[in-house]
Order: structure tokens, then C-alpha cells, then sequence
């Protein structure tokens, strides 16, 4: 007869390793709570790009366009009904583009240089960038075979060599004095650069890697296209046509008189005419004889376009807040608004978070995104109003949202469908901005006052109180909400226990100008103006008293959650700084994430929300223990591994 009884051996065996494995797993189960409970370490979960939009760029029936971080690939063969068939995100906000039949370069405002790749079987997809050199406000780029040649501002006109996708490489560069390089523009074997007060520069690039200056049209140039042997260039309130036949003597052969101030530029790929925008009007001039450019077509646009790309007989624009267009202009002397693709993005200074829904105001929508799954933000909809500004606050089924001298109520209730309910206007001098929710009242910051608003009924807010006090930020923590003045410097503690009788506790001076504040459970922290923090003890609101600082920090908004501050720094190294208060006497930097242009900061249990500006918003969580997210609490479920 067998026996079913296990080898004892072998059982001894396992059960020694599975008793090791539960000793590690317990160990491990603890870290990983320690270490989630410590918060001292974030990591990004997704960033929902979009934003603003400020390149164009198009070859045949293909446009691009960016929607802050994201660069949509539109197709226009039916210019009617553009179509976008494809989307590629990057870190940064695009501010150049360039395609032609195989690539797309993107340069974006961190100065790195991406390459797109159309015909991927997976549709079109970044294969390559590089770091070029330099830093330019508004960097163009123009595609030349398989090079690049970036305008880059005071670092001059870079020149990247594409022959492997996916290995871009920097090969050359040529930088005018003074200005740089601020617009770019390559026919055959010759670029002519934009200098501005350095004038035309005309370059030899039959060898990419060794540009060199040929000679300079000393006239003030901004912008510049190229078409055979001849440069258009725009500057001082005239475009100019240069030959440049002779590249050693180039020679002005045309003037055309704007007569207006003009914002864009492009030339059609005939070289046949020249697209002019500026004061919200698209002009038309034909330069067929070169020594004679006239104005033949006008079309009106109806608010100032943000760029300007050719397409054959159409030219592709967009608007910075609004959408992409596609102008008819096959008829030159008749150009119209032909098709066109909504896509209303704005700027996200601040983002309010209520339970797993963040409601974003862009100066022209109201946003709902689902942030239930912290790895995958949704977008659930949008409610379009040029009224809407960038202030929000959430109670219950409704949005309170700050505009232009109002004040809108949104339903909510579903989030998919927002509605709006009504829109009060009141006499507030400024948009109103911040808003928060507290005690079935509205608190609502207008520069030197704070007004409040009784909320119990949604659709009747009612003005409660009026009080002086500095609100051009403020927070509120508890039965307090806490402001600060810029000049004279100082912070406020303002007592809302009674919220239609709010009154200020003390008004604390402070040696610098603060321009963002923090509080929670009884400390404050102020940025220092000069690059630093200042913690507070505001337990006793009638006797605050400075405990510790912090310097050599660049930093945009402040929140505190506990014993952590969290510190947006925009302007120089675009993070996230995360600060130990656990000891307010002394703050300590403990970590710093990067986070692309971040500006409002808010913390919501276990996640980090980042505005980030003009690219959208960004979600933060605590790092992954383990690489690849093996961190089960079951450490039975580990030892399945161990035969």
C-alpha cells in the first residue's frame, strides 16, 4: 500500500524556507508601511498634459498642433473636417515644430529636441531626442532632409543631424552677435537666419556640420522664409524681399508696408505668397514679382493667433486658448475660415481636489478629471464659458467657480455632465480668486478683502461679511484661515469660527515680502522672497512665534499636510521639494521630484496634485518600494514562488 504521507524530508524543507520567507515578508510588510506612512518619497502616477497651444506645423495633408504637453497629428485632407488620427506627449511645453514626409522634430522650452518617427507601424511615435544648446523663449525650427536647424535665440542657430532617428546629434552651430538667432529658414544649400539687430545672416550649410557665415543684410530681420534665391523677411513694420542670389551681396529687391503690427509670418510653398497675421486679421501678398509685393486677399480671425503654418493652398493656425483652424486660400484674394478643431485648454494655476474628481478653471472652461486610479487620469468633461477665470471651490453636488467680476455655480452631481445652474455677477473690483469651502460658507479672496458667502442654498448664494484683509492667496486650516500681505510684509490669522463675523486675530510682521503660504495643525509656513521657507508656530493665533527656516529654495506655492510641506518651484528647477517638519525648528529638504512647470500644490490623503501651469496637471504618489511593484502584505503569496 503507498502512503500519501509527504516526504519528511522535503516537508521539513519547505517549511524551513516558508518560515524564512514569512520572518523576511513580516520585516518587509513593516518597511513598506513605515516607508507609506513616512510620505517622504513621491514619485508621478500620470500627467494629463493638455493646455495651451502655441506651434504649428504641417507638410501635404498632415498638420501638427500642440494642446500644452501634447502635440496632436491632424489630417486635413478634407480641410473642412480636420481629423486628429494620432498623439504624442512629451515632458515639456512644445514652442517649435517642423515635419516633412518621414519625421517631425519637436523643440520644446527645456530645450530638448524630439524626433518623431510618422511611419511607425504603431502610428507616429517619438524615437529619438537629444539636448540642444542653449535656452530660447520661442525657438524655431525648420527641417531640411534628415537635419534640423533650431533658431535658439543668444545660443545661435544649432543644427542637428537626423540620419539615425533615433540618435539625434548636435553637428554644427553658428551664432550672430548680439541677438542670436531668432527665426531660421533653409533653401538648398543656404539658411538665413533671423538676428534682429544683427541683421540677415547668410549661411552656407552644404556641410551642416560646418556652417558658415557667407554675409549679412544689415537691416533689423524677426522673422524670415526662404524660397529659391529669395529671403521675405519681416521687421521694423515692413517685410522685406531680399536675393540672395549672389550670396556674398545680398541685395533688397522688394518692400511691402504692414502698416500694422504683425505677430506671424509663413510663405506658401510655391513661394508665391506670403501669409501675414496680426490685429486679428490674415492678409494675403502676392510675391510672385518679387520687386513688387501686393496685397491681394484679407481675411478677419477673431482673436490674435498664436502661429502659422502653409499647407498648399491652405494655411493651418491656432489660437492659444482655443482651437486649430484651416484657412482656405486658394483663392488668394478670397481666403475664409474653412474648418477648424475645438480644443479649449488653459492655464491650471490651482487645482481643487474633492474626493476622486479634480476640478480644474482655465481661463475659459471648467474641467472635471477622474483621479480614482491615481496611474490613469480620465477626463470626464468639460463646461466651455469665457467667463470662467482660474478659481474653484467644490461643496457637495456643486462647483463654485470665480470669474471675470462673477461668480458661476455648476451641478456637479454628475460629473460626466456638468451643468451650469446660474452665474451671479457682483461687485467684486477683481475676478474672484482663491475660493474655499468651510462651515456651509464660501470664502472668497478679492486682493484686500475677504468676502463670504452663505452656500445653504446653491443656487442663492447670499454676501454674509466683508472683511479688510490681504487675500491675494490664503488657506484655511481648521476654524482659521491664514493670509499674508506682501507690503508691508506679514502673515494674518483671521478667526471664521462664526463665519458671517470673521474678524482678524493678529496681523504678524515678517522681514521679507512673502507671496505664498502654508498651514496645518498649528504650524505656518511662509516662503522668505529670497529663496527659503519660514516655519511658524500658530497654535496660539494671538501669539505666533517663528520656530525655523529654511533656505536656498526657489519656490511658487506652498502646502503643508501634517509634518511634511510640499514646495511647487517653477521658475528655476521646475520640482517638487518635499520638507520635513516633523522637528519645526529645524525643516529639513528630504526629497525632490522633478515635475514640469509647476505652480498650486494640494495634497489630498496619499496623493500630491501639481498645477502645472500651461501643460496641464500631475498626480504624485509615494515611490514604489520595489521596481516592479512586487510588494504584496501576503508573504504566503511570496513563498508560491519557491519550489
Amino acid at each position: 500500500m503507498t502512503s500519501s504521507k509527504p516526504n519528511s524530508s522535503c516537508a521539513t524543507g519547505h517549511d524551513f524556507v516558508r518560515r524564512i520567507l514569512v520572518a523576511v515578508g513580516t520585516c518587509l510588510v513593516f518597511l513598506v508601511s513605515a516607508f507609506a506612512a513616512d510620505q517622504s518619497c513621491l514619485e508621478m502616477a500620470d500627467h494629463w498634459p493638455y493646455g495651451r497651444s502655441l506651434a504649428v506645423a504641417a507638410y501635404g495633408t498632415t498638420a501638427m498642433v500642440n494642446s500644452g504637453a501634447a502635440i496632436k497629428f491632424v489630417d486635413i485632407a478634407v480641410p473642412r473636417l480636420p481629423v486628429v488620427f494620432a498623439e504624442v506627449v512629451i515632458d515639456h511645453e512644445p514652442l517649435g515644430m517642423a515635419l516633412n514626409q518621414a519625421l517631425a522634430v519637436i523643440v520644446d522650452d527645456d530645450n530638448f529636441l524630439h524626433v518623431v518617427d510618422l511611419h511607425s507601424a504603431a502610428g507616429p511615435e517619438i524615437v529619438g531626442t537629444t539636448r540642444i544648446v542653449g535656452s530660447a523663449y520661442r525657438p524655431t525650427v525648420e527641417l531640411a532632409g534628415s537635419v534640423a536647424y533650431v533658431a535658439a535665440d543668444t545660443w545661435g542657430m544649432r543644427i542637428v543631424d537626423l540620419a539615425d532617428p533615433t540618435h539625434p546629434v548636435e553637428i554644427g552651430f553658428v551664432n550672430p552677435p548680439s541677438e542670436g538667432a531668432v527665426d531660421v529658414s533653409v533653401s538648398g544649400s543656404i539658411a538665413v537666419v533671423a538676428s534682429e539687430e544683427a541683421g540677415l545672416w547668410i549661411v552656407d550649410v552644404s556641410d551642416p556640420s560646418n556652417p558658415s557665415r557667407i554675409s549679412v543684410f544689415p537691416q533689423y530681420t524677426s522673422r524670415v522664409a526662404a524660397h529659391g534665391t529669395t529671403a521675405f523677411t519681416q521687421g521694423a513694420g515692413e517685410m522685406r524681399v531680399v536675393d540672395f542670389s549672389v550670396a556674398a551681396s545680398p541685395v533688397q529687391v522688394g518692400i511691402f508696408d504692414l502698416g500694422y503690427s504683425v505677430g506671424l509670418f509663413t510663405l506658401d510653398q510655391s513661394g508665391n505668397h506670403v501669409y501675414l497675421v496680426g490685429e486679428s486679421r490674415l492678409k494675403v501678398i502676392d510675391v510672385g514679382d518679387p520687386t513688387n509685393p501686393v496685397e491681394v486677399g484679407e481675411t478677419t480671425t477673431t482673436v490674435s493667433l498664436s502661429a502659422i503654418a502653409s499647407a498648399g493652398t491652405h494655411v493651418v493656425t491656432t489660437r492659444e486658448l482655443l482651437d486649430f483652424q484651416v484657412f482656405n486660400t486658394e483663392v488668394p484674394s478670397a481666403p475664409y475660415l474653412e474648418g477648424w478643431l475645438v480644443q479649449r485648454y488653459g492655464w491650471n494655476e490651482r487645482v481643487t481636489v474633492d474626493e476622486d474628481k479634480v476640478y480644474l478653471a482655465e481661463h475659459g472652461s471648467f474641467r472635471i478629471l477622474d483621479v480614482a486610479d491615481p496611474w490613469n487620469v480620465l477626463e470626464l468633461s468639460t463646461v466651455f464659458d469665457p467667463e470662467f477665470a482660474n478659481g474653484v471651490a467644490v461643496d457637495g453636488d456643486h462647483a463654485f467657480v470665480g470669474g471675470q467680476r462673477s461668480l458661476t455655480v455648476v451641478d456637479v452631481s454628475d460629473p460626466g455632465a456638468p451643468v451650469i445652474d446660474t452665474t451671479f455677477d457682483f461687485p467684486f473690483p477683481f475676478s474672484p480668486d482663491p475660493l474655499a469651502v468651510s462651515q456651509g460658507h464660501l470664502f472668497v479672496g478679492e486682493h484686500d478683502e475677504l468676502r463670504v458667502l452663505d452656500i445653504s442654498d446653491p443656487l442663492q448664494p447670499s454676501e454674509v461679511a466683508v472683511l479688510a484683509v490681504s487675500t491675494s492667496d490664503f488657506v484655511i486650516s481648521g476654524q482659521y484661515a491664514y493670509s499674508y500681505t506682501n507690503y508691508p510684509g506679514s502673515f494674518n490669522i483671521i478667526d471664521i469660527s462664526t463665519p458671517w463675523n470673521p474678524f482678524v486675530v493678529t496681523s504678524f510682521p515678517v522681514s521679507t515680502h512673502p507671496n505664498s503660504l502654508g498651514a496645518d495643525g498649528g504650524l505656518l509656513v511662509l516662503d522668505s522672497n529670497s529663496g527659503g521657507i519660514t516655519v511658524y508656530d500658530v497654535s496660539i493665533p494671538e501669539s505666533p512665534t517663528e520656530l525655523g527656516s529654511l533656505n536656498g529654495l526657489s519656490l511658487h506655492a506652498i502646502t503643508v499636510a501634517g509634518n511634511r510641506a510640499y514646495l511647487s518651484a517653477a521658475s528655476l528647477d521646475s520640482s517638487i521639494h518635499t520638507i520635513d517638519l516633523s522637528d519645526p525648528a529645524n525643516p529639513t529638504l528630504i526629497h525632490t521630484v522633478p515635475s514640469p512647470r509647476p505652480l498650486g500644490i494640494t495634497v489630498d490623503g496619499s496623493r500630491l496634485f501639481v498645477a502645472n501651469g500651461t501643460i496641464g496637471m500631475s498626480v504624485f504618489v509615494d515611490c514604489s518600494l520595489f521596481q516592479d511593484d512586487f510588494e504584496s502584505g501576503d508573504p504566503f503569496a511570496w513563498s508560491e514562488v519557491v519550489q
